[in-house]
C-alpha cells in the first residue's frame, strides 16, 4: 500500500508540473515576460521532492554539469554576468531533473499522459474563444490580457507565439503516443477518431495570429506524409491556400512574406526586417548577426547576460537587458561551445529518438522563438522526454492493456524496475 501511495503521488506531482509549465496567466508575469507563478511552484515542487536529487544517473551526466559550466561561463566575463539569471536558469536545470526522476519513477501512465494533453489543448481552446469573443463585442481583454494589437490571442501562453507552439507539441504528442497505443500509423485512422480534438487544434493555430501557428501546421503535414502522391497533393492544395489566403490579406500568412522578403545578410543595417515585422526582427536579428560574424565566441561565451545587454543596441523597440533572441544562437554566443553541446547532450539523450524527424524540425524552429531560461523550452524538452519515455517502454510490454491490469504491489515494482533499468 506504501508503495502503491508513494507512486501515485509522485504521479499527481508529475501531472502538476507539466501543467503548470504549460500554461501562464498574466496577473503573476513579472517584468521580462517572468512567471512569478511558476517560480514559487517550481521551488516548492522540488523541495517537496528532495529525495529525487540523491539517486543520480549516469546517463544524465550532462545536466548534472551543466550549472558548474555555466557558472564558469559567468565568471569569466563578470561585467555582464547577473546572478539572477544564473540562479534562474538553475531554478529550470533542477526542476527538469526533478522531472527526470518522476517520469522514471511515478509510474505514470500512457493513458494519464493523454488525459493530460487532452485538458491542455480544450483548456486552451475555452481560453482562447472567450478572448475573442471579448474582442468582437468590444469588451477590453481582462482574461489574460495580452499586450499585442488587433486580432491576435494568447490562450494560456504570455503571447501568440508561444500559444502556437506548446499547441503544436502538445497536438504531436498526442498523435504519436495514440500511433503507440492503437498501434495505427496512418493519420486518416487518427483523424476518424479524434475530429474534434483536430478542429479545436487547427482552429486554434489559424486563429492565434501567429506566422509561427501557419509555418507548425506546414511542417506537422509534412511529418505525417508516407506516400509520394500525398505530398503532390499537399503541394497543390498548399498553394491554392496560399493564393485565397494572400487575397483575403490573411496577415499571418503576409507576415511571413514580408519576413523573408526583408531579411538580407549583405547589409549592415536591420530596419527594413524591423519595419516588417517587430516582433519577428527581435528573433531574426541575432542570427543574422551571429552568422554574418561567424565567431565561435570562445569555449565559454562572451558572458551569460551578454545577448541581453547588446542587442537591444541594434535592435530598437525593445528594452535593455530583458530580450537577446531565441535560444539559438544567444545562448551560444552568452555561454559558448561547451555549454551548447552539453545542453545539446541532455536534449538528445532524454527527448530525441529520430534525428530527421518533425520533432527536431520543430524544436529547431522553437529554440529561435524561445530562450534558456524560458518555460517554454523547458515544457518542450519535458514533452520530449515523456515522449521518448513511452516510445521505449511501451513497445517492450506484448500487451498494452497490461499496464492497467497490474494489481499485484510486488509484480508491479519488478516490472518498473526492469523498465527502468533497460531504459
Amino acid at each position: 500500500m506504501k508503495q502503491l501511495t508513494y507512486h501515485f503521488i509522485k504521479k499527481k506531482i508529475l501531472i502538476f508540473n507539466v501543467a503548470v509549465m504549460a500554461t501562464a496567466f498574466s496577473p503573476f508575469i513579472g517584468d521580462g515576460g517572468i512567471n512569478n507563478f511558476l517560480i514559487g511552484f517550481m521551488i516548492f515542487s522540488i523541495y517537496i521532492t528532495l529525495g529525487n536529487f540523491i539517486k543520480l544517473y549516469k546517463k544524465d551526466w550532462a545536466i548534472y554539469l551543466l550549472p558548474f559550466t555555466l557558472l564558469i561561463s559567468g565568471i569569466l566575463h563578470i561585467s555582464s554576468f547577473r546572478p539572477s539569471s544564473y540562479l534562474y536558469g538553475l531554478l529550470f536545470i533542477l526542476f527538469f531533473i526533478e522531472n527526470l526522476h518522476l517520469i522514471r519513477y511515478s509510474q505514470i501512465t500512457i493513458y494519464q499522459y493523454q488525459n493530460l494533453i487532452k485538458i491542455l489543448i480544450y483548456s486552451y481552446f475555452f481560453v482562447l474563444i472567450t478572448q475573442q469573443v471579448m474582442y468582437l463585442v468590444g469588451i477590453e481583454n481582462f482574461f489574460n490580457k495580452i499586450f499585442a494589437t488587433g486580432f491576435k490571442f494568447n490562450a494560456l501562453a504570455t503571447e501568440p507565439s508561444y500559444a502556437a507552439t506548446i499547441l503544436v507539441f502538445l497536438f504531436y504528442s498526442y498523435i504519436k503516443n495514440m500511433e503507440l497505443i492503437r498501434k495505427e500509423t496512418h493519420i486518416t485512422d487518427i483523424y476518424k477518431k479524434e475530429k474534434i480534438l483536430w478542429f479545436v487544434f487547427i482552429y486554434q493555430m489559424l486563429t492565434f495570429g501567429s506566422s509561427f501557428g501557419i509555418l507548425y501546421i506546414f511542417i506537422l503535414i509534412l511529418a505525417f506524409i508516407k506516400k509520394p502522391i500525398y505530398l503532390i497533393g499537399i503541394i497543390l492544395i498548399s498553394i491554392l491556400s496560399i493564393s485565397i489566403a494572400i487575397k483575403i490579406d490573411f496577415i499571418p500568412l503576409l507576415r511571413i512574406f514580408s519576413v523573408l522578403d526583408a531579411i538580407n545578410f549583405s547589409s549592415d543595417g536591420f530596419s527594413d526586417l524591423v519595419a516588417a515585422d517587430h516582433s519577428a526582427s527581435i528573433r531574426i536579428i541575432p542570427f543574422i548577426y551571429f552568422i554574418k560574424t561567424l565567431d565561435f565566441y570562445t569555449l565559454f561565451g562572451k558572458g551569460t547576460d551578454f545577448s541581453a545587454i547588446f542587442f537591444p543596441t541594434i535592435i530598437p523597440g525593445i528594452n535593455d537587458a530583458t530580450m537577446g533572441g531565441g535560444l539559438l544562437p544567444s545562448f551560444i554566443i552568452d555561454n559558448g561551445i561547451i555549454n551548447f553541446l552539453l545542453l545539446i547532450i541532455v536534449i538528445f539523450t532524454n527527448g530525441i529518438k529520430k534525428f530527421f524527424s518533425f520533432t527536431v524540425l520543430a524544436l529547431i524552429i522553437t529554440l529561435l522563438n524561445t530562450s534558456f531560461n524560458s518555460q517554454l523550452f523547458w515544457l518542450i524538452i519535458t514533452l520530449l522526454t515523456l515522449n521518448k519515455h513511452f516510445a521505449i517502454t511501451l513497445p517492450a510490454i506484448d500487451n498494452v492493456f497490461y499496464l492497467q491490469t497490474v494489481c499485484s504491489e510486488s509484480s508491479s515494482t519488478y516490472y518498473w524496475k526492469s523498465l527502468r533499468n533497460n531504459h
